[in-house]
């Protein structure tokens, strides 16, 4: 017998709307409101009370927490009550890898990348590729390997334009620079809660991929492939991702962590401790294990 009113009781509707979605609710009246969650819209419609929520826009009803978190994961309803923390007879257990039925499921990014960035991005990944003058330089200042960033370079995930590198995503692309002895990036495309930095292998290999190193920032996640953590091309496959921004989560991406061995890689600061614990929040009793890593890293030029 499932307990469910100690289920909703434990996670009320409107704090467990705002943690998967990472949008602050707004008071209306008698209920609170935001944007839906199940559809595209500019003006929020998704009214919220303590037991119940709808969606003036498209429609959606839900009843209370179970409710949500069965429809915004795509899960049934006895994985749903598991992944709250309820006790399930006959089904399995949220540390299983089986209680999310869409292990990758991920919604569309919402920018999609014109020609003509594409072409950019690709000039910027072919120069990094191409010259060894440069991945040399870049290398000698971080403390890397130069077949790390060719590497890198030739999944398309890294490249060099205009003196700045560019780490390439799915739907975008950072660069980053020093000017007058300070780190600069800025978006060249696309937008910051839209992918992982290399997430993409976590959608093409998720059942194979065993851990996932989870890092707050790009540069970071080159150390650990420059000190061999990211195997995906053995059997025993693990991959280093990146966060787009030391804070940033999308709870869209949870389901790709199911059943996986995660360590988180914080910086020793405020960020990295925000960044602890929002992950932890959101792949407990999704992620198989979560364990903790710093990273040791020299003091370096940072170009």
């Amino acid at each position: 017998m499932i307990d469910t009113d100690s289920i909703n009781a434990a996670h009320p509707l409107p704090a467990l709307i705002e943690r998967l979605t990472s949008e602050t609710l707004r008071r209306s009246g008698d209920h609170q409101i935001t944007h839906c969650p199940f559809h595209d819209e500019q003006t929020p419609s998704f009214n919220v009370w303590d037991d119940h929520a709808h969606c003036y826009g498209c429609g959606e009803h839900i009843g209370e927490s179970i409710g949500f978190a069965q429809k915004f994961y795509d899960i049934d309803f006895k994985a749903a009550c598991e992944m709250l923390g309820g006790s399930c007879d006959d089904t399995v257990t949220a540390n299983s890898g089986k209680v999310l039925k869409k292990r990758e499921r991920l919604a569309e990014p919402k920018y999609k990348p014109t020609e003509s960035e594409i072409t950019v991005a690709a000039k910027a990944v072919r120069n990094l590729v191409e010259n060894d003058a440069i991945r040399a330089k870049i290398a000698a200042k971080r403390g890397w390997e130069s077949e790390t960033l060719k590497g890198l370079a030739l999944e398309s995930s890294l490249g060099w334009l205009d003196g700045k590198i560019w780490f390439c995503y799915s739907h975008g692309a950072k660069s980053r620079w020093l000017q007058n002895g300070k780190r600069q990036f800025k978006w060249e495309y696309g937008k910051a809660r839209d992918a992982l930095w290399r997430g993409e292998y976590l959608i093409l290999l998720g059942g194979d991929i065993d851990e996932v190193w989870i890092t707050e920032g790009e540069s970071d996640t080159i150390t650990l492939i420059d000190r061999g953590i990211d195997t995906i091309d053995s059997d025993q496959k693990t991959l280093a991702v990146a966060l787009p921004g030391a804070t940033t989560w999308n709870p869209e991406w949870n389901p790709l962590f199911t059943g996986k061995r995660v360590i988180l890689c914080p910086d020793a600061d405020q960020a990295g401790g925000k960044m602890k614990e929002r992950i932890t929040k959101e792949l407990s009793g999704i992620a198989a294990e979560l364990l903790i890593h710093h990273i040791e890293v020299q003091e370096v030029n940072h170009g």
